[in-house]
């Protein structure tokens, strides 16, 4: 392969990178802002006893915690592999990238 081309591949790669990593920070720290957000709203809709607010929009609807029965797949597979095994659904993930934060 040429080098030159292997060069420009590379700058490429790099310059599309450091743009996705940039929109990937800017990303969490949006989703941080709206997480404190949404905790104030609900602080406001308790103090104010309010189940639901229209506008500006959009309507908000405030939804009590409540308990989630989920299953133990891990266990499952575990003591009851044959029964595991007859409901286990396969699908196809798509393919994609992965990203982990390293030293900044």
């Amino acid at each position: 392969m040429n080098s030159k081309i292997d060069e420009e591949v590379t700058a490429e790669i790099s310059r599309r990178v450091r743009e996705l990593k940039a929109i990937r920070d800017e990303k969490e720290e949006l989703e941080e802002l709206e997480e404190i957000q949404k905790g104030e709203l609900i602080e406001l809709f308790k103090i104010h006893g309010l189940n639901s607010y229209e506008g500006a929009g959009i309507q908000v609807n405030l939804v009590e915690t409540k308990l989630v029965n989920r299953l133990d797949t891990k266990k499952l597979k575990e003591n009851a592999p044959d029964l595991y095994q007859r409901y286990l659904i396969s699908s196809e993930q798509r393919e994609h990238l992965r990203f982990k934060k390293i030293g900044e």
